[in-house]
């Protein structure tokens, strides 16, 4: 058997001349096999010579992994799901996430001002890791004119897209073949949205009466949502983009239950540091509409709009009374501006077992950023007891 010493001398033979040797692999199976049967290579190494049906790219050259499955596409990027391989002869391989976000400017300096301050927010994060915030592991910028890396990892995948998607992904590997910049970013790998769970329950009132029956489920997600929220504005981070499709499940490997808490807030291209609870001035709209507060979409005689952490909670609210009344998503737009303009009367209900449920999600959608502080500052109190 090869000692510890003659493996860790293979790996930096088989980094040093990868392309090489996958080459000459895929061409003499007989010395693959050679290998094996002496125990000199292992899975590992078989990872690191290409032979599974993921792909190593030279831009993430240090970044040891496999490609093994597509997990989404989106306007700025694209995300798979990876292998790492093991960091010693004894563990297992590490499952992970990869997003590659790509620019939409060859202006590479603007760029890279945009990623560092995203990439400061996610070492902020990381610092000391919350269970309700996807921990970034790692990020790094690409270098322009690579290689293109998404069409790669498509390949790799076999994946195949319907029409909406299949157009966000040529647009973001036209600009990567252009020469735009990119980042790619390496996370906790999760479990399904929120937004799954809630279109997986998008039925009739009357055939939901035995899903999560006694709210269990739901009271969790909430607690960890407040949780979460709480932790960032800690470290005074507004997260601005805060919806179903932003707030994930944990993943559990080999389980039949997909929707396992803690859930996490993740995300963070909208993200932004903002002094405790000063208020910040911009000049263009961020949040999904349906869950922007108002003084995230009016904008003053300026032309600027003024807001802060009060309007990350704004979004909490009516996330947290979407998911109790499990509203389909045909009125949901509708019924989000009667809770509003109505606050609350007649739309929310009561709760015997939760007394204070209603009066949060009331306070937490008032119209107006001043009149959720109270049940903010509620919130925000260690004691306070939501259940």
């Amino acid at each position: 058997m090869a000692s510890a010493t003659s493996n860790d001398t293979l790996r930096t033979i088989i980094n040093d001349n990868y392309e090489i040797l996958r080459s000459s692999l895929d061409v003499s199976e007989s010395l693959l096999s050679y290998l094996e049967l002496r125990n000199i290579i292992n899975d590992e190494t078989v990872e690191l010579l290409g032979k599974t049906n993921g792909k190593r790219n030279k831009a993430v050259s240090n970044w040891n992994y496999t490609v093994t499955k597509f997990l989404g596409v989106g306007c700025f990027g694209v995300v798979f799901q990876i292998r790492e391989s093991s960091t010693g002869l004894n563990s297992d391989p590490v499952d992970a996430a990869l997003k590659i976000v790509v620019g939409h400017t060859r202006d590479v300096t603007e760029f890279k001002n945009t990623v560092e301050r995203e990439c400061q927010i996610m070492d902020a994060t990381n610092s000391t890791p919350h269970e309700n915030v996807v921990t970034i592991l790692a990020h790094k910028l690409l270098e322009p004119e690579g290689p293109n890396i998404i069409d790669e990892y498509m390949q790799a995948t076999n994946t195949i897209l319907e029409h909406g998607k299949r157009l966000c992904c040529l647009f973001l590997t036209d600009n990567l073949t252009r020469g735009y910049p990119a980042i790619i970013i390496k996370m906790e790998l999760c479990g399904p949205t929120l937004q799954t769970w809630l279109l997986k329950n998008d039925k009739k009132p009357e055939q939901v009466s035995n899903v999560d029956i006694d709210f269990t489920l739901r009271k969790q997600i909430t607690l960890g949502m407040i949780s979460g929220l709480k932790f960032l504005h800690s470290k005074n981070i507004l997260h601005r983009d805060l919806k179903p499709e932003n707030i994930y499940f944990s993943h559990v490997k080999d389980s039949d239950d997909l929707f396992q808490c803690p859930i996490k807030l993740g995300d963070f291209g909208q993200c932004r540091k903002v002094p405790g609870d000063a208020t910040m001035t911009q000049t263009a709209q961020v949040w999904s509409e349906q869950y922007r507060a108002r003084e995230a979409k009016e904008f003053d005689e300026l032309g600027n709009l003024r807001y802060g952490p009060n309007a990350d909670w704004f979004s909490v609210g009516l996330i947290i009374f979407e998911m109790f009344h499990l509203i389909p998503k045909t009125v949901l737009k509708t019924k989000f501006a009667d809770l509003i303009g109505k606050k609350g009367v007649g739309l929310v209900n009561d709760f015997p077992d939760m007394p204070n449920l209603k009066d949060i999600i009331i306070g937490l959608t008032r119209k107006m950023s001043d009149a959720r502080v109270p049940t903010i500052k509620k919130i925000r109190d260690d004691n306070f007891v939501m259940f």
